[in-house]
């Protein structure tokens, strides 16, 4: 997201965006160096004012929206469907082996309000582009939520055993 294949308005332009560092960002393997993103294998962080180009609210529109534009033409590997940047064709197509986990991870952004699964992610996948890596990772959100009900469900789960064990010994 906010790359040249998936422009943000520069008007999201704002924190945490905007206060990054190059070294923060060069964990995300993006860079703020329009020169330097093919060489050092980074993504120039892409901002535009332009309102009348295509500006997705998340990075699941730019995908599914490029993954149409390719299936229309002809889903050849290696050719970039018109309008779309060469540069960023081998990336969407290798994002095509995990088309059934996006929909899992578009739960869980909503559902959890949490973003990337083990470490945070500089952008949402479903989510707009405003709410960034400000949220908490998945992961974290998940642990929260078992220290908070782990015991109540190890108590149905003792009670379901116990009752199933009477249950086959009468």
């Amino acid at each position: 997201m906010c790359s040249r294949q998936c422009p943000c308005s520069s008007s999201t332009n704002v924190p945490p965006f905007s206060n990054l560092t190059a070294s923060a960002l060069s964990t995300y393997n993006r860079t703020y160096n329009s020169s330097a993103n093919e060489s050092l294998g980074r993504v120039f962080l892409f901002f535009t004012s332009n309102l009348t180009s295509y500006l997705p609210e998340a990075f699941k529109d730019c995908y599914y929206d490029w993954q149409e534009d390719f299936a229309d033409a002809g889903s050849v590997s290696g050719q970039t469907p018109a309008g779309w940047q060469s540069a960023a064709q081998q990336d969407f197509e290798r994002l095509q082996d995990f088309n059934k986990s996006m929909d899992f991870v578009t739960l869980l952004e909503g559902s959890q309000q949490c973003t990337g699964i083990c470490k945070p992610s500089l952008f949402p996948f479903s989510q707009t582009v405003t709410t960034g890596i400000s949220q908490p990772t998945c992961a974290a959100k998940f642990g929260e939520g078992l220290h908070q009900r782990g015991p109540m469900v190890l108590n149905w789960l003792i009670a379901g055993a116990v009752l199933t064990g009477a249950a086959w010994l009468s």
